[in-house]
């Protein structure tokens, strides 16, 4: 389910064809998908309203977040589980305020 104020919608198109996407007003920015922690997604100039592929983003990798409250956010994905519909993605995260 999703929360009518989310930041972040982990869309499923297909079983495959997995996404982030910021929601809301949230943006979302990549970059070399380093661990950059508060300054470095705080600093951070290419934040985009785009829908992120997963395949873009294997285990491991950081996402910076502008929430829709205006903090900066940073999740790492864990990794997905499954191998068909419903796919479980894990994730931690830390917002700042």
């Amino acid at each position: 389910t999703t929360a009518a104020a989310a930041d972040i919608w982990f869309q499923a198109d297909t079983a495959d064809l997995l996404y982030l996407t910021p929601r809301n007003g949230a943006r979302l920015w990549v970059g070399d998908r380093s661990d950059r922690g508060r300054t470095g997604c705080a600093a951070g100039t290419h934040y985009t309203a785009d829908r992120i592929s997963l395949a873009d983003l294997p285990a491991g990798s950081h996402v910076c977040v502008r929430t829709n409250g205006g903090h900066i956010s940073q999740m790492r994905i864990v990794g997905l589980e499954g191998s068909a519909s419903p796919r479980t993605l894990r994730f931690s995260y830390a917002t700042w305020n």
